[in-house]
C-alpha cells in the first residue's frame, strides 16, 4: 500500500476526510513513528544489507559510518575485529583489534599506528515514507498496522486516551503476530537470532 493510501485510511477511520483535524503531513509523521517502531522490534524485517569500508589514518580511531543502523562486522580483510563494550585504552597503538559503534561514529582500538582500510557490514533502516507513491518495506498484508498505529498516536495528540489505548493495543499485539507469523517458514522454524519485543 503506498503512502497515499494509507493516509486516506487513516483520515477515514479517523473520521476525517476533509483534513479538518489531522493534515496528510501529521499523518505521514503518526504513520513514520509507527513505521520505526516496526522496525526496531523486527530488525530483520525491513531493513537490507549494507556493506562499505572506513578509513583510518595514523593516529586516528574513529571514522563516520552513515545510513548504517547497526554495525555486524567490522575485517581488515584477513581478520575480524571484535566488538567491545566500554571504553579501551586510548594511548595504545597498533593494528585495530576491537570496534564499537556510537552513532554514527566507528571506533577502532588500539588507536591505527598506519593508514587503514577497514569493511564495515551492517544493517541500513528503511527510508522514511515522504512522496505518496513511497511504499513501506514490509509485506503487504502487515501495511495496516502502521495505520493502527498512526491511529493510536493521533488519538492520544487528540485527547482521546481510551480510543488511543485500544489502537495502540492493537498496534502492539499486530506486531507481536506478524513478527511470530514471519519468523516461521511454511516447512519449519526459522532461527533469527538477537529479536525481542518491548510492549510498553
Amino acid at each position: 500500500m503506498q503512502l497515499s493510501e494509507l493516509q486516506s485510511r487513516c483520515r477515514s477511520r479517523f473520521r476525517d476526510p476533509s483534513n479538518d483535524i489531522v493534515t496528510d503531513a501529521e499523518w505521514t509523521d503518526y504513520l513514520n513513528d509507527a513505521y520505526m517502531e516496526v522496525v526496531a522490534a523486527t530488525p530483520w524485517l525491513a531493513t537490507r544489507e549494507v556493506d562499505t569500508t572506513a578509513a583510518f589514518t595514523v593516529g586516528v580511531n574513529t571514522a563516520t559510518i552513515t545510513g548504517m543502523w547497526r554495525v555486524e562486522t567490522v575485517d581488515d580483510g584477513d581478520d575480524y575485529l571484535s566488538p567491545v563494550y566500554g571504553k579501551r585504552p586510548m594511548d595504545s597503538s597498533g593494528a585495530p583489534r576491537w570496534f564499537r559503534m556510537l552513532g554514527n561514529t566507528l571506533y577502532v582500538y588500539p588507536t591505527p599506528d598506519t593508514n587503514t582500510t577497514l569493511n564495515v557490514s551492517g544493517w541500513a533502516a528503511p527510508a522514511l515514507l515522504v512522496n505518496g507513491t513511497d511504499v513501506p518495506g514490509l509485506p503487504p498484508e502487515h501495511h495496516n498496522l502502521l495505520v493502527l498505529g498512526a491511529l493510536a498516536g493521533a488519538y492520544a495528540d487528540d485527547g482521546q486516551p481510551d480510543q488511543a489505548g485500544m489502537f495502540r493495543e492493537a498496534f502492539v499485539n499486530g506486531v507481536q503476530r506478524m513478527a511470530v507469523d514471519l519468523s516461521v517458514d511454511r516447512e519449519g522454524p526459522l532461527s533469527i537470532p538477537d529479536t525481542f519485543f518491548e510492549v510498553e
